[in-house]
């Protein structure tokens, strides 16, 4: 029993951390397509893979955070 749960346990970890991987990536490759941001941003992986407990067929939920440019700040 202890030896299943092992098993899930580093499955789900491996999931979970293959989607931070893909999620670096494509943010790589973004940023080298379209250049560098105008301002800060932080890409939130959320959800399952966040807690280290996704399956293969779990959706991959995100957040983008960023700083509003002076365009686009809200008076």
């Amino acid at each position: 029993q202890s030896a299943l749960k092992e098993s899930i346990t580093s499955t789900q970890q491996r999931f979970s951390q293959g989607s931070i991987d893909l999620m670096q990536t494509l943010l790589a490759e973004t940023v080298s397509l379209l250049g560098k941001p105008p301002g800060k941003f932080a890409l939130l992986v959320l959800g399952s893979s966040s807690r280290n407990d996704r399956l293969p067929y779990s959706d991959i939920e995100c957040a983008l955070i960023y700083e509003a440019t002076a365009e686009q700040a809200v008076p």
